[in-house]
């Protein structure tokens, strides 16, 4: 028996229409880059970041 959740591809459909939303994202200028792949599929689905 594993206790490891199953998870499913990830893709830009995922997150909903975020026009009209803001989204304060940190660390978007760290080397490992963490911030800004999240900042970057919230900007194109319409978040202002």
């Amino acid at each position: 028996m594993s206790d490891i959740a199953q998870s499913q591809e990830w893709n830009l459909n995922l997150i909903p229409d975020l026009t009209g939303k803001v989204a304060l994202v940190t660390d978007t200028n760290s080397h490992t880059r963490i911030g800004w792949n999240i900042a970057h599929p919230l900007a194109l689905k319409g978040a202002k970041v």
